[in-house]
């Protein structure tokens, strides 16, 4: 999106640019991402969230800087003596320095442990987890909408106003605009 390429690790979503390889654009919290327009939204099996995608970008290099040098420093304040006393009080320093930072760019956050599978469908944003799917409204993080599944929830499509669902039980299931119940399972 916008130029950027979109890697997953175990902890975070990384960014970097397209056209140059140049790494560190951003360091998103989460393990499932979509991005809608300047917006991102993020499960991390924690929360969900609609991030600024720009202003959260800025803010994660700041973050993400100030976490390698926290490692450094955690690092060497192991040490004994007046090395690792020193390191102990540059870490002590780093520690404010995060905790002060804050976090910029996050519109909502809602608790959810969905980590499954996320997707935006017009104004909803929809995530998959164990047993579980539940539906957001993009503006407001407002909760619309849940369902249990048989499964882990890892395949989420919309397509007629109907919500697709395949989860790791081996079933697919369809939930229809007209109704909130689930279709039979294929």
């Amino acid at each position: 999106a916008d130029g950027q390429i979109y890697s997953w690790g175990a902890h975070h979503i990384f960014a970097m640019e397209q056209k140059s390889g140049e790494p560190g654009f951003g360091y998103f919290d989460g393990r499932q991402m979509a991005i809608a327009g300047d917006a991102a939204y993020v499960a991390n099996g924690v929360k969900v969230s609609r991030l600024d995608r720009l202003p959260y970008a800025v803010w994660s290099r700041k973050r993400n800087a100030l976490e390698v040098k926290i490692a450094t420093e955690t690092k060497l304040a192991r040490a004994s003596g007046a090395d690792g006393e020193e390191a102990k009080e540059r870490l002590k320093t780093l520690l404010e320095d995060r905790a002060r930072l804050g976090e910029e760019g996050v519109v909502w956050s809602v608790p959810d442990t969905g980590e499954s599978s996320l997707i935006v469908a017009g104004n909803t944003v929809i995530v998959g987890g164990r047993d579980i799917v539940t539906a957001y409204d993009v503006a407001t993080g407002q909760k619309t909408w849940s369902a249990q599944v048989a499964g882990e929830a890892r395949g989420l499509a919309v397509a007629a106003g109907r919500l697709f669902v395949s989860t790791t039980s081996g079933r697919i299931v369809c939930f229809g605009s007209e109704s909130l119940k689930a279709s039979p399972a294929v």
